[in-house]
């Protein structure tokens, strides 16, 4: 405890300092002051971050923890080359969250991780990284019998890239929210090379039980 404190004591200094001299270059029109305005929003856009990261490994006040997040998105704009970083930022909150029981607060940091991707653009979409944040978001929804959601969720991991335990996740849903593709979904499971014997097994037992 005696180290959290020093570490937070010494974010809250920091904090306070960049904070300071960001508001005192904000009041000048000059080039060189909105550089400097510039190098400390990112300076406290990575404070922000590493303090959020150690309060959830140190097992922070999840409220403080996110506080952290929401600060560091407001300095996002000025950090455009951290974007995919802090994509990933979300998707670590999201999961920490979903370890932690809580589902359905974890479903609004990974949409938010999803959306952050993909206003980066496709031409820097990094879509495994997207197919497996929208994964996770379709397994925190299915624990919440949120089905209708999950299966949106697991058709855009698939369509950004193939995973066979994702895909028969997909098929899975399918058959208990009634979707009218299954039979499409599971023919491309078993025309699936990469699919292994006991997936495919799995899928067509799947589809006996329920009777399809």
């Amino acid at each position: 405890q005696g180290e959290a404190a020093v570490a937070t004591e010494c974010f809250t200094v920091a904090f306070d300092l960049a904070s300071a001299a960001r508001t005192a270059a904000a009041g000048s029109t000059s080039g060189r002051a909105q550089a400097v305005g510039d190098v400390l929003s990112r300076a406290l856009f990575e404070l922000e971050l590493a303090a959020a990261e150690f309060g959830w490994e140190g097992e922070e006040a999840m409220d403080v923890v996110q506080a952290h997040v929401l600060a560091a998105a407001q300095h996002l704009d000025a950090v455009p080359d951290r974007t995919c970083y802090f994509a990933s930022v979300l998707y670590n909150l999201g999961l920490h969250l979903y370890h932690q029981g809580h589902a359905a607060e974890a479903v609004s940091w990974l949409r938010r991780s999803i959306r952050t991707r993909t206003a980066m653009g496709d031409d820097r979409l990094d879509k495994k990284k997207q197919s497996k944040t929208a994964r996770l978001a379709a397994v925190c929804l299915i624990s919440t019998e949120a089905y209708e959601e999950a299966i949106d969720f697991l058709r855009l991991a698939e369509s950004l890239a193939h995973d066979c335990a994702g895909a028969y996740l997909l098929l899975k849903v399918a058959i208990v929210t009634g979707q009218q593709d299954v039979s499409g979904l599971l023919a491309a499971a078993l025309e699936d090379e990469s699919v292994p014997l006991d997936v495919c097994s799995a899928s067509l037992q799947l589809l006996t039980t329920a009777g399809r």
